[in-house]
């Protein structure tokens, strides 16, 4: 059960930030279709999005390594 309390923060965390990024800089980043710039933007938002999950995900493995080890060492 711990297990899934610390994933649920996490993505809750993750979440804010996402809708935070978007309150400020969404009409930076987002354009309508009709755009010249559109196709740039969603492949930027695209690639973007991919890498910082990718970080996320390594960075949230590493701590439940690292929490994991912990507790075995514990016992």
């Amino acid at each position: 059960m711990k297990n899934y309390l610390i994933t649920t923060l996490w993505g809750a965390f993750i979440w804010f930030f996402a809708t935070l990024f978007f309150v400020f800089f969404g009409e930076h980043v987002l354009f309508s279709p009709g755009k010249e710039n559109f196709t740039t933007s969603i492949l930027l938002l695209v690639l973007g999005t991919g890498l910082l999950l990718w970080g996320v995900t390594y960075i949230y493995l590493f701590f439940v390594e690292l929490l994991h080890l912990n507790f075995l060492t514990e016992i």
